[in-house]
């Protein structure tokens, strides 16, 4: 909860993957209002290694951590 809303943290499995998850946020401006929920954004994550070279990945594990996140 925040000074402006209710930030909601998830994973949803994909079926196609026996281990594959996205992790998402949703926002509720103001709980208990009748606004919907909306999605505010799936998680990615960039990693940059000693080469130079990048690697992306938007599909996770049951086992990663779900946390904060604004990508």
């Amino acid at each position: 909860m925040t000074a402006y809303g209710l930030h909601l943290f998830g994973k949803v499995q994909l079926k196609e993957l026996e281990d594959g998850y996205i992790h998402f946020r949703a926002f509720v401006p103001n709980p208990g209002n009748s606004e919907v929920v909306k999605l505010h954004t799936i998680h990615t994550e960039e990693t940059e290694h000693a080469s130079g070279d990048k690697t992306y990945r938007a599909i996770f594990s049951k086992k990663d951590p779900l946390e904060w996140f604004d990508t």
